[in-house]
């Protein structure tokens, strides 16, 4: 009878090596004309919670036409997602 070869059930990834395979999404803020300026910068400061970054990323939006808001995992964007390029 043959011996089958010892296959280790257990892995010694650490923490950092795990998530780096865990893929990111990029959260992007689009233009439209529906939303007013002020509107935008509160909403950003709901999410962001920082005012230096939510006035730089309106005028952003405003010339390029999106923003990339957040770079996180799937769970951390919502709604639909597409993994970062």
């Amino acid at each position: 009878m043959a011996s089958r070869p010892h296959i280790p059930c257990e892995t010694n990834f650490g923490v950092d090596e795990v998530t780096a395979l865990i893929p990111m999404y990029h959260v992007y803020l689009l233009d439209d004309d529906d939303h007013s300026y002020e509107y935008v910068i509160e909403m950003l400061m709901g999410i962001l919670g920082r005012a230096e970054t939510k006035n730089e990323m309106a005028c952003e939006v405003d010339k390029a036409k999106r923003v990339i808001v957040e770079t996180t995992y799937k769970e951390g964007a919502g709604g639909e997602t597409r993994p970062d390029p």
